[in-house]
């Protein structure tokens, strides 16, 4: 309800995030891993992956989200069965199975609400 009073261009739905899957049935996302064997934490992903820090949409004009967050530390992961990834499909990108995956055990952020209205066009 929130997110249609602010008119941000989201939805609410079930995810099951546990080491080892992610699952969201209502989005077509499911994706089974295991962690690579070393421990070590990769170097910085170039371009970064997770860093968005500022969104905009149309919804009675233009609005701005913003957001901050600490740096995630990615591990190497390697599938473990097919993943079902439809909105990546949606977007016109044939994926057949992931080339790389990344895993982050703990990724935090903040929102700045509400949106920032910054046109009324």
């Amino acid at each position: 309800m929130g997110a249609l009073l602010l008119g941000l261009p989201v939805r609410a739905t079930m995810i099951t995030a546990r080491e080892g899957s992610l699952v969201a049935p209502g989005m077509g996302i499911s994706l089974h891993y295991e962690l690579a064997s070393d421990e070590m934490p990769l170097p910085p992903l170039q371009p970064a992956i997770g860093e968005l820090e500022l969104a905009y949409w149309k919804a009675a004009g233009i609005r701005r989200l913003s957001t901050r967050h600490a740096p995630v530390i990615w591990r190497a992961a390697t599938a473990t069965q097919s993943a079902t990834l439809d909105p990546v499909l949606a977007h016109g990108f044939d994926v057949k199975e992931p080339r790389w995956l990344h895993y982050a055990e703990r990724a935090e952020f903040e929102l700045t609400l509400p949106p920032r209205k910054i046109s009324r066009r």
